[in-house]
């Protein structure tokens, strides 16, 4: 038993320990640093979506929010 507790409060021990809590932090501070970039990037790719969806629903719908008229070669059909 006693060389047990030597081991546990001797420095082999305590550096064993610090390496593992060592990795652990970085490990967790690399994750928080992916996580953020992601969020970023989605952020980023949803405004994109948005604007494409906006601009999409502008050239059919026009600003008025009514339907534009079809057109044939140079005449219009009306709405649709």
């Amino acid at each position: 038993m006693e060389m047990v507790y030597q081991y546990l409060t001797g420095p082999q021990f305590r550096h064993r320990i610090d390496v593992i809590v060592e990795k652990f932090t970085d490990t967790q501070s690399d994750l928080d640093r992916e996580r953020k970039a992601m969020v970023r990037i989605w952020a980023k790719r949803e405004e994109q979506l948005k604007s494409v969806i906006g601009f999409k629903r502008r050239s059919i719908w026009g600003p008025s929010g009514h339907r534009r008229p079809r057109t044939t070669g140079n005449r219009q059909s009306g709405f649709s």
